[in-house]
């Protein structure tokens, strides 16, 4: 087929299958199709699942809008708090606007197969991108990711709208997408870098530094970030240095790079990837690997040194459905099918653990079992001695303040007594609290501060079926005893590990 607006490079294409790989369905019905069902999956479960550590951290975010946060930018705060204004207080509506973003970007990412390979390519890289990993088990969750991946995808949209229909305006949907982005996550900056790797590694790129439109997109992009600019200028840059800080930290290895290789593949499933690789080595969409090879140049040599999250690939991975949809359009009937089905397979196994909350494979408080128990333990909570008797709740890692914020935050106040600089956005901690009565809630096995009776001290389990999760120490402590260690000088804590 003809490639249409130029990302597909001229080598020649991959050979044609014998017959169709997909039913022969008009493109946009079947891609709706397609959308709507991983929507209403996602929804689903964004109504049921509880809400995991992050989750319930950033709808504390949400509780006081800001311009920006200790550990990402502002959007995913900012997205649900508006969910909650919409659906009330509850994980649906922490979780809305994440699953609409998911099943925008696959819409998008299909768009874009289209503008490139036709409209089969269209239908696979919708079924393709909504089969990866992250996109089927992570598809409902609200964390930056989901902002981050939605505002990635628009600018490559927008990027090849531009070059279908020669239209320059679309530079300045492109500097919206990508200034947005920043506003989500500070990975999206490596599409800027890319854009910029483009712009100047590419007759055509340079060609297109001549259009005010282009410059039009920059000013949009620079202009949307300067309120984040500002909030981090006036808090001692503790966003960025959060974030920047760590680059280049950890010890060469390249079992780690080996590591990061296969994760890739994992976590884009790996007939998934095989055909994305098949399309690259054809030389296809040789621009969407420009735009992208900043973020990938900084993975791996981040990868020689410390692990690589499997979320923190997920911008990549509509360019890589993208991809591989130029080759299961091309290719015969069984591979991208059995790509799509062994896709779906890996990825039901994380679901169907998931939503099967009485049966955990294995203890502890790992992501998966964090959704786990949380009912039967602040049940417990609240008929302990320690709760009834506390005008406060006070506990010492973010993750846990986060949960019992959520599930008691409306009942009394909850305040996590070190690292005040993530909760730069929440009011000063309140004075009078020091001469009050609180309940102190810790990790069994993290204790920050050991204080309080030991005779009163409760223990509470959170627990999945008979699984034990986490045991929780409860004690009654005195605010006055306490207080200025935890809440007075919280500048000193500033440096604190997490």
């Amino acid at each position: 087929m003809a490639d249409p607006i130029g990302l597909i490079s001229a080598r020649p294409a991959i050979p044609a299958a014998r017959s169709p790989a997909i039913p022969r369905l008009a493109p946009f019905p079947a891609i709706a199709a397609i959308v709507l069902a991983f929507l209403c999956l996602h929804a689903a479960m964004a109504a049921v699942v509880p809400l995991v550590e992050d989750e319930a951290y950033y709808a504390l975010w949400a509780s006081r809008p800001s311009w920006g946060y200790f550990d990402h930018p502002p959007m995913i705060a900012w997205w649900i708090a508006v969910g909650e204004w919409v659906f009330g207080r509850t994980e649906f509506g922490v979780r809305v606007l994440s699953v609409l973003a998911f099943a925008l970007s696959g819409a998008m990412t299909a768009r874009i197969a289209h503008l490139l390979a036709g409209p089969r390519a269209a239908v696979w890289a919708a079924l393709l991108v909504n089969g990866t990993l992250i996109f089927l088990v992570l598809g409902f969750v609200a964390t930056p990711d989901a902002p981050s991946v939605l505002f990635w995808t628009m600018a490559l949209w927008a990027f090849c709208e531009l070059r279908r229909s020669d239209n320059r305006l679309w530079w300045l949907a492109v500097g919206l997408a990508i200034g947005l982005g920043v506003l989500s996550k500070f990975t999206n900056l490596f599409l800027a870098v890319g854009f910029v790797a483009w712009g100047l590694g590419t007759a055509e790129g340079r060609r297109a530094l001549r259009y005010w439109q282009l410059w039009a997109g920059v000013l949009i992009a620079t202009a949307t970030l300067v309120p984040l600019l500002a909030w981090n200028a006036a808090n001692d840059w503790v966003g960025f240095e959060l974030q920047f800080g760590r680059v280049g930290e950890g010890e060469l290895s390249p079992l780690l790079l080996v590591e990061f290789a296969l994760l890739l593949v994992v976590v884009v499933t790996p007939l998934i990837f095989w055909l994305a690789a098949t399309a690259i080595a054809r030389g296809a969409a040789a621009t969407l690997l420009w735009l992208h090879a900043p973020f990938l140049a900084y993975l791996v040599w981040h990868g020689l040194s410390n692990h690589v999250a499997p979320n923190w690939l997920a911008p990549a991975y509509p360019a890589l459905a993208v991809l591989a949809s130029i080759a299961a359009a091309r290719a015969s009937a069984w591979l991208p099918r059995a790509a799509l089905g062994l896709a779906l397979a890996i990825g039901a196994v994380p679901v169907v653990y998931v939503l099967w909350h009485d049966t955990p494979v294995i203890g502890g408080n790992s992501p998966f079992n964090q959704v786990r128990g949380w009912d039967d333990a602040i049940a417990e909570i609240r008929a302990s001695e320690a709760y009834a008797e506390a005008d406060w709740v006070a506990t010492s890692f973010y993750d846990l303040a986060s949960q019992l914020w959520w599930y008691l935050g409306e009942e009394k106040p909850v305040y996590a007594i070190r690292q005040r600089q993530r909760y730069l956005f929440r009011e000063p901690f309140p004075a009078e609290l020091c001469s009050r009565p609180a309940v102190l809630i810790q990790h069994e096995g993290l204790i920050f501060v050991d204080t309080g009776d030991p005779e009163r001290r409760e223990t509470i389990t959170r627990r999945s079926g008979d699984t034990p999760l986490m045991d929780m120490r409860l004690d009654t402590v005195s605010g006055a005893e306490a207080c200025p260690s935890w809440a007075g000088d919280q500048a000193d804590q500033a440096n604190e590990p997490s």
